[in-house]
């Protein structure tokens, strides 16, 4: 005779019940965020400013990057895209039935457009990170990552820790940390026959910006170095520009004193590592003095009394320019200074400055403050 099949009780906590009761550490506060610091309801066109409860707010989270979802003719081809396909074309994902020639034809004029040999189009770079990641590294790989790394790029370590894979973190931007765990990773890639995917933070954008205006121009040559591994004679450079250094953790005292005594003109671009304290102690012409070290926007308005030198900038040039990130802060500039640019705050022209001295880079636009040296 079978035995009778026996239903043994886990939990006395039904499981719907519990989240009515204790919505969590972040639900807690629903009833009050809501909202505000979560769903916020922002109202009116896709703009840097937005309707937000009745008043108008700048916009921090929007990812229009581009600032191109208003502009007059990515408007005119949505509405003719929806007046042709209709909204909900093609009703799928691409897997299984959404796939169109229209996607194959996006990918590969994206692909010449930044000269590489193919791409793939995602929804969103959440989804390209952890597909990504998931993509490359088996179980049997070790993933090495920068512990800043973004949120996206996390939940694909994560995912690939589910199934069974090693990881290992190193302090932000710290190469030797990175150098310790990449000999950890290779061990254990030895023992279980697996590869290593190293995961770190990309050089910012405006090394890519500095790196477009000047690599194909033929009247200089470019380098890029990292300050703790540069070893040239810094002699045989003309210009010398200094991304958010002197920084918090490198305040480059060596290469400041051999910039100084070969007399190099110094292009510096502030941002959010640089050591304003150490920077105030280069007798720049400027000295900036921020309590909080936060930022605001701030357009540029030239100067009509600069004369050192014409640059070039045509009249509605900075007009069509997204702001730069200047810091929020008292602006010390002496008397020998010459002013190329003003800060426009909220479309008021001020008397703080983008750029001092003979600055060369009116043409690059920055999302950081930059300022020039010449001696």
């Amino acid at each position: 005779m079978p035995s009778k099949l026996k239903l043994k009780s886990y939990s006395k906590v039904d499981i719907f019940d519990k989240i009515s009761e204790n919505m969590g550490p972040l639900g807690q506060y629903g009833k009050d965020a809501h909202g505000y610091f979560m769903f916020p309801k922002l109202e009116g066109e896709i703009h840097p400013h937005m309707i937000f409860r009745g008043k108008k707010v700048l916009t921090w989270s929007l990812n229009n990057y581009l600032g191109l979802a208003n502009h007059p003719e990515v408007r005119e081809v949505d509405g003719q895209a929806a007046k042709d396909w209709g909204l909900g074309y093609p009703m799928g994902a691409r897997m299984m039935s959404g796939h169109t020639s229209k996607h194959e034809e996006l990918e590969a004029a994206l692909a010449d457009f930044v000269g590489k040999e193919d791409a793939y189009l995602l929804n969103f770079g959440y989804q390209g990170m952890v597909s990504i990641i998931d993509t490359l590294a088996g179980r049997n790989d070790v993933i090495v990552y920068d512990s800043e790394c973004h949120a996206c790029i996390m939940d694909g370590i994560f995912l690939h820790k589910a199934k069974g894979g090693k990881s290992f973190v190193f302090p932000h931007n710290d190469i030797e940390r990175c150098e310790k765990m990449l000999s950890v990773a290779t061990r254990r890639a030895e023992e279980s026959g697996g590869g290593i995917l190293l995961i770190t933070e990309a050089p910012h954008p405006d090394l890519g910006a500095i790196h477009f205006a000047l690599k194909n121009n033929s009247d200089f040559n470019f380098e890029i170095a990292y300050a703790n591994e540069f070893k040239e004679e810094i002699s045989k450079y003309d210009l010398v520009i200094l991304y958010q250094l002197p920084s918090i953790k490198n305040n480059i005292t060596n290469i400041l004193k051999e910039i100084q005594k070969n007399k190099i003109s110094v292009l510096y671009i502030l941002g959010i590592n640089s050591s304003i304290n150490d920077f105030n102690k280069l007798t720049t012409g400027v000295e900036i003095y921020s309590r909080t070290k936060s930022f605001e926007d701030a357009t540029a308005t030239y100067n009509n009394t600069f004369t050192s030198f014409d640059p070039g900038i045509e009249s509605n040039y900075l007009k069509n320019l997204s702001p730069l990130k200047t810091f929020f802060g008292d602006y010390k500039i002496f008397d020998n200074v010459k002013i190329l640019f003003y800060q426009n705050i909220n479309g008021i022209k001020t008397h703080y400055y983008n750029n001092v001295e003979d600055i060369l880079t009116s043409q690059i636009e920055f999302s950081t403050t930059f300022y020039a040296r010449y001696f």
